[in-house]
């Protein structure tokens, strides 16, 4: 066998399968397979190997050059493709702000991403639904919630007034043929809280209000969830993700002064 000659053949053949195999993958495979070997080939004519004794020799140093070139060309160009349609979406997994958490250091709170199916809020969007809330998620058009962030008054508890407090949170939602399905003592974060749910019309549509009340690191949290009274239940079940997705982030020393209250700048 004739290493030279076959070296200029494997190396014609691959860079031919390259130019016109369509773009497909295993043609190109195929291509940069032939190349190779070519180049091998050659490379190994070089050194005395394959070179028949009654035809004369002709190192075939064209063919190795251009055969490097195009390994060098085409398979950067492979590894580079293979990179770019990897990154886009690596990168939306990695930093798409709709599903990773959002962290309020000033307000003391961290709202992880609900469930599959919501979404955190960014700030244009909570302007435009709520300017008033700290952080919000959506799952859908019509089911969402809100985190409030205020500044505890002295002298303010939850603790032995739970229905007091239920009934002022009560007395905010403003909706016509309201009713009052249960206002009752509950937890929210190893804190004593207050849970309250009402259900009402806005516009002749019905909606179903739940809300929680609850005390923590020199605040006071309000989270109101939100739904279509026929796509929600008594049970809260629809409301549970949002209300689960709220976390307290660790107390400050005793005796540190608090910062006020107020919203943090989303992206």
């Amino acid at each position: 066998m004739n290493f030279a000659r076959s070296s200029t053949l494997f190396v014609v053949l691959g860079a031919l399968a390259l130019l016109f195999g369509g773009g497909s993958n295993v043609i190109g495979f195929v291509g940069l397979f032939s190349i190779g070997l070519g180049v091998l080939l050659g490379i190994l004519s070089l050194f005395g190997a394959g070179r028949p004794a009654n035809q004369p020799y002709k190192a075939p140093l064209i063919t190795i050059s251009l055969g490097g070139v195009a390994l060098l060309i085409f398979g950067m160009s492979a590894i580079a493709g293979a990179v770019r349609g990897r990154t886009p979406a690596d990168a939306s997994v990695a930093e798409d702000p709709a599903t990773a958490p959002f962290i309020d250091q000033v307000n003391g709170f961290r709202l992880d991403n609900p469930d599959t199916g919501w979404k955190i809020l960014s700030a244009k969007e909570l302007r435009t639904l709520n300017d008033a809330a700290a952080a919000g998620a959506q799952s859908g058009p019509n089911l969402g919630g809100f985190v409030f962030v205020e500044t505890l008054d002295p002298g303010f508890r939850i603790a032995g007034r739970e229905r007091e407090v239920g009934q002022q949170m009560i007395d905010q939602i403003e909706v016509d043929d309201k009713r009052v399905v249960f206002n009752r003592p509950d937890e929210l974060e190893g804190q004593k809280a207050v849970r309250c749910q009402v259900v009402g019309t806005i516009a002749g549509r019905g909606i179903r209000y739940e809300l929680v009340t609850l005390i923590a690191n020199g605040r006071l949290y309000r989270l109101m969830a939100l739904g279509p009274r026929d796509q929600t239940s008594e049970d809260g079940l629809a409301f549970r993700p949002f209300m689960a997705a709220f976390r307290l982030l660790p107390s400050e020393p005793p005796g540190a002064p608090h910062a006020p209250a107020a919203p943090t700048t989303r992206k």
